[in-house]
């Protein structure tokens, strides 16, 4: 029953985010002479808008299949939807149809509800992720701190009550921490997407290896004639140096993806724009497009355009000239924008008033992106900080009570290891948590990954050549 829950909502959310884009191929189409009963026909086989398409399946399956009359379709669809915006979308269409009103002009007002409402949405969330952020460093702080500190204390035979021995608590904290992080992933997937599509599988495809290092790295220290490798160089920084040499090539993969398609993000509305302009003198819309895309100021995005020139002028027809997009990009509002640009001119629809509509479209939800990216940005620095002071803390904490153990020297090494390596391999996984929450993909935490990781190691490397003896002190 709860998976069954949680899908509807996950659905309930994609269509959600989607209606913005659904909205304005809907209205430009109208604005073209198409009613929106014959959109949602064409919305079937979008599959850039997944859970629109889904919807439209179904209410042109029971007016064609089963006889029944549009109005009444998407009358019932909108009272069964989970999805307040498709809900209000619907209703709304319904109502203006009965009632004789201008369905061009219904959907014109009802695109900007929904760029404010996607504006208002875009804040609160990025409010929420921060939050999320702020509360994922405080627990892990507070984990690991307190962790130290209970062993250290256990380890000068300082009396606590009820105090489990060393080891089941060293066992506790390599579990607990990662489990910890793994909620906090899963929260933050739920809460944030990426805008690039497909790119997560860079990160599935990149676990194999990144298992592979860290199950080698650990089979090396069971192996007689390799323990010295371990022993020399150490087991934490052995791990930190296998999870960081794994995640680069995969960080490199992503990162050229990235560029790419967040360039052709940026460059995308400015097109759209110069299209528009251009069409207001009269060009045809084919002769509008050529002459953007010949343009220099697109950055990465100008060699993808000018291949649409190409195309265009050689008279390849516009469905196979976005195919052809599509197989170079990724990027969700690059593609879907140019698809609704391409299908209103192919519809007959690449009047000036409709190409203005589309490049407001696109501007505004570029806005959106820019603002989500500049707010979340101060996330980054915020890890860097807590995991250098982190690992600084609970280095010295130890390296303290170290100095007035009662415990056995093996034991004492041990504990240290094990908060050296839980750190590292904490720091790590933070970088994915970091990943998905600035970027909303998985693969984009590669990055941070490497970062976090080498801030760790770096910290406990010098805490280990200064001695903070601390304990001293507390023995006097």
């Amino acid at each position: 029953m709860f998976g069954i829950t949680l899908k509807l909502k996950t659905k309930n959310r994609k269509l959600d985010r989607e209606m913005p884009l659904a909205i304005t191929l809907i209205t430009l189409m109208a604005s073209s002479g198409i009613s929106p009963y014959e959109s949602f026909r064409r919305l079937r086989t979008v599959d850039l808008l997944p859970a629109t398409s889904d919807q439209s399946s179904r209410i042109v399956r029971e007016v064609e299949v089963l006889g029944k009359d549009p109005l009444s379709v998407i009358e019932g669809k909108a009272a069964s939807s989970g999805s307040s915006s498709f809900q209000d979308l619907l209703s709304g269409y319904v109502a203006t149809v009965r009632t004789g009103g201008s369905v061009v002009n219904y959907l014109e007002s009802k695109l900007r509800s929904a760029f404010e409402l996607q504006t208002a949405l875009a804040k609160q969330a990025i409010d929420k992720l921060g939050m999320i952020v702020d509360a994922y460093m405080s627990i892990l702080v507070i984990a690991m701190i307190s962790f130290a500190l209970a062993v250290s204390m256990t380890a000068t035979d300082v009396p606590i009550a009820s105090m489990p021995p060393i080891n089941v608590m060293s066992a506790l904290i390599m579990i607990a921490t990662p489990t910890i992080s793994l909620f906090f992933i899963y929260i933050a997937h739920t809460m944030r997407e990426s805008t690039i599509i497909g790119v997560d599988k860079m990160f599935r495809n990149a676990t194999l290896p990144v298992a592979g290092v860290t199950t080698a790295i650990m089979v090396l220290s069971f192996l007689p004639d390799l323990r010295y490798i371990v022993s020399s160089i150490g087991l934490a920084y052995l791990l930190g140096i296998g999870l960081i040499g794994a995640s680069i090539l995969p960080m490199i993969k992503y990162e050229r993806v990235a560029r790419l398609n967040i360039s052709a993000e940026r460059a995308m509305p400015r097109f759209i724009r110069n299209v528009t302009e251009i069409r207001k003198t009269g060009l045809s819309p084919i002769r509008c497009i050529i002459q953007s895309a010949r343009g220099k100021n697109y950055g990465l995005f100008t060699k993808r355009l000018n291949s649409v020139a190409d195309q265009l002028e050689w008279g390849v027809p516009l469905r196979r000239v976005f195919s052809s997009i599509k197989d170079e990009l990724r990027s969700w509002p690059v593609l879907i924008n140019m698809f609704i640009l391409l299908e209103v001119i192919e519809t007959g629809g690449g009047y000036a008033d409709t190409l203005e509509a589309l490049a407001q479209s696109s501007e505004r939800i570029q806005n959106i992106e820019e603002e989500k990216r500049s707010m979340l940005k101060p996330y980054v620095i915020l890890p860097v900080i807590v995991t250098a002071l982190l690992s600084f803390t609970t280095m010295v904490l130890i390296q303290s009570f170290v100095s007035i153990s009662e415990q056995p020297l093996g034991l004492i090494e041990q504990l240290t290891t094990t908060l050296s390596l839980t750190i590292i391999l904490q720091s790590w996984m933070s970088g994915f948590f970091i990943g998905k929450v600035t970027s909303g993909a998985f693969a984009a935490g590669f990055k941070y990954a490497v970062l976090l990781a080498a801030v760790a190691m770096v910290s406990i490397i010098m805490t280990s050549q200064v001695d903070f003896n601390f304990g001293a002190v507390i023995k006097s």
